[in-house]
């Protein structure tokens, strides 16, 4: 038995020789495979920002940096801390950024108080749930108000102030303005 085990294996060794594997495509022919498949060169990233009227770091980190018609924005997100009556949710508050019109609005809104940041949000709930914004030029002695667009009117929200966040009870859906008072 021992005889034939070593003439199978002498036979295989004898008669194995290199196996020739195709070319690898390169990294670019990778890339360019991937690239086209998902409609002209986006990834799912960069089309979702695009679609928010973001950047892919505002639209990942949830957040406003830049808005168009307004100068020296403080930048400002939402992380994924949402509350419901006093209960912690698994659920992100998710904001987005305003047009043209609604940017307009808001500045005669503001009058003479500076804009810190104003977003849209995308709240499923109706009712009030609170959350945080994340705002890192935020100090716990500075005065802000938080209004937020329900219905036709903008309702003075519920907020208070500590360092690098404004704790805010947020009513459904609508824009928020956040202003230095």
């Amino acid at each position: 038995m021992k005889k034939f085990l070593a003439l199978v294996l002498v036979g295989v060794m004898a008669f194995s020789g290199a196996v020739l594997a195709a070319p690898s495509p390169s990294a670019q022919a990778v890339s360019a495979t991937v690239s086209t498949s998902n409609g002209g060169g986006k990834t799912a990233l960069q089309q979702a920002a695009e679609e928010a009227g973001m950047s892919e770091q505002e639209y990942s980190n949830n957040s406003v940096v830049t808005i168009d018609g307004i100068e020296d924005v403080a930048p400002m997100g939402i992380p994924t801390g949402v509350y419901l009556d006093g209960k912690k949710i698994n659920y992100t508050i998710h904001i987005f950024k305003l047009g043209k019109p609604v940017i307009k609005s808001i500045k005669d809104f503001a009058g003479k108080r500076k804009i810190i940041n104003t977003f849209g949000i995308k709240n499923r709930y109706d009712q009030n749930v609170q959350t945080s914004f994340y705002c890192p030029r935020i100090k716990a002695t500075d005065k802000v108000s938080v209004y937020q667009k329900v219905g036709n009117e903008m309702v003075k929200l519920t907020s208070s102030v500590r360092d690098e966040h404004v704790d805010v009870v947020l009513r459904g859906t609508g824009y928020v303005v956040v202003l230095a008072e």
